[in-house]
């Protein structure tokens, strides 16, 4: 006997546990991002990182762990964990939690407040937190100031979610294997942070109030700087290959 056309749709349509689930239109951005398997891997820290910190008050010195994440630190704004791939001997991220904020090209000159607030939260913490013989400087000799960080944004970001980088200048570490990994912390690819607070009081200062004023750069020039050759921060001194760099940056004091 032929089947109802009722019963061939009951045949048809896959039952609720076969069904695929429904995808998040991901934030709209003004960034381009490349395929990466930990594109959104700041998602699971963003979900409920209140959870994750041991006691309700948000004390800036509280650590809390659950099972492979890590908080550090979270207020209404922004959350601080370590870099799970760290390029240097300490370095810790302060993730932004506002889903529009996908890089720092979707920055205005609104986030004014934000990134101040960011950059103040994170290098509280890494002065805090980072010991002070993990760098050879004076800074590092007198307990620390910011001289003694790089603080800054990744131009071409590798990840969503606005995310602010802070390291200590040492730049030694077992997962800086690649020269991209050392430009894009040694050049102008890293938006050095009073950098991007410059730019943006000065869309604050100079834009319209009728329409929004973002953050601009040249992604093309930026991307550039990631191919180019491999040079000390400190002294200057061109680098040929990875093992040229681990080796120097092992006994380099200049400009310190």
């Amino acid at each position: 006997m032929k089947a109802s056309k009722h019963q061939q749709q009951q045949q048809q349509s896959p039952s609720p546990s076969t069904r695929k689930p429904a995808t998040t239109k991901p934030t709209p951005t003004r960034h381009k991002f490349g395929y990466a398997p930990t594109l959104y891997a700041f998602q699971r820290y963003l979900r409920n990182p209140e959870q994750l910190l041991p006691n309700s008050n948000n004390n800036i010195s509280t650590p809390a762990t659950d099972t492979d994440l890590t908080v550090l630190y979270c207020d209404s704004t922004c959350i601080i964990v370590p870099d799970k791939y760290p390029k240097s001997r300490y370095h810790i991220l302060v993730i932004a939690r506002d889903q529009r904020l996908q890089g720092p090209l979707d920055l205005t000159s609104a986030d004014l407040a934000l990134v101040q607030h960011m950059k103040d939260v994170g290098l509280k913490w890494a002065r805090e937190h980072a010991p002070a013989s993990l760098s050879n400087s004076a800074a590092a000799a007198s307990g620390g100031g910011e001289d003694r960080f790089s603080i800054g944004f990744h131009s071409i970001p590798s990840m969503r979610q606005l995310h602010l980088h802070v390291l200590t200048k040492d730049y030694d570490s077992v997962c800086l294997k690649k020269k991209q990994h050392w430009n894009s912390f040694t050049t102008d690819f890293f938006l050095d942070v009073d950098w991007v607070l410059a730019q943006l009081e000065s869309l604050a200062r100079n834009g319209s109030s009728h329409q929004q004023q973002y953050l601009e750069y040249d992604v093309a020039e930026k991307e550039a700087l990631i191919k180019g050759p491999m040079v000390c921060p400190k002294c200057r001194a061109v680098l040929s290959r990875m093992p040229d760099v681990k080796a120097h940056v092992a006994i380099c004091t200049g400009g310190m």
